[in-house]
């Protein structure tokens, strides 16, 4: 699966567990995943994440609530296919 793939399934299984006010999901490990979740832990807007030690390709994810309502609603792409837009990582960390 290309990077943009992976990116666009991780995003439409988060806002599914949100959506869906699931407290546990699942999605298909990659690296650029890995950063993102941990970026999402750092600002506070997951409880945690790991490795599924039955299945390595898949990470456990912890989405946040704040007394039964999710922190945040939807998580979208800016960059859609034929308008790609790029930012540095050190962009995104602030805020």
């Amino acid at each position: 699966m290309s990077k943009q793939g992976t990116l666009y399934s991780f995003f439409s299984s988060f806002n599914n567990a949100y959506s869906a006010k699931r407290y546990v999901f699942t999605v298909f490990y990659s690296r650029i995943v890995f950063l993102l979740l941990k970026e999402l832990y750092k600002q506070g807007l997951i409880d945690c994440f790991y490795l599924n030690p039955v299945k390595p390709y898949e990470v456990i994810v912890f989405p946040r609530y704040v007394a039964g309502k999710p922190v945040f609603k939807k998580i979208i792409s800016i960059s859609k296919p034929g308008r790609r837009m790029y930012t540095k990582l050190i962009i995104l960390g602030t805020g």
